[in-house]
């Protein structure tokens, strides 16, 4: 019993870090400058902001793109299976945060901004 678990395991691992090696070469990708796995984490950020809010208050939508950044990034610490294909860890783990939670931002400050009407002239 023990052995099946530990080869599931080596299997779930073996998944987990062949994609890892296919989104750290899609990480490579620069557009304008700016590699796209930050790209992508402020997309997605906001994406699951946008729609957490549109249901809950602001706090539980923070809550949870919270929940799902911490989630990523535990996944990226049991995947890593060669450090060759981080340059920095710890800067990785650091603008992930930060590109998901600039993406909330932005989509907190495109919800809450006010149409302003339109001034009539007499």
């Amino acid at each position: 019993m023990h052995s099946i678990f530990m080869s599931s395991l080596h299997a779930v691992r073996e998944i987990l870090s062949e994609a890892r090696c296919r989104f750290y070469r899609l990480s490579s990708i620069e557009v304008y400058g700016i590699q796209i796995d930050v790209f992508l984490h402020f997309l997605i950020g906001g994406l699951i902001f946008y729609l957490c809010r549109k249901r809950f208050s602001f706090l539980k939508s923070l809550g949870i793109l919270t929940f799902f950044v911490v989630s990523k990034e535990i996944i990226d610490i049991f995947a890593h299976s060669e450090l060759r294909y981080i340059q920095n860890p710890r800067m990785d783990t650091f603008w992930d945060v930060v590109a998901s939670y600039a993406g909330a931002a932005a989509v907190y400050l495109a919800m809450t901004r006010k149409k302003k009407a339109p001034k009539k002239d007499f």
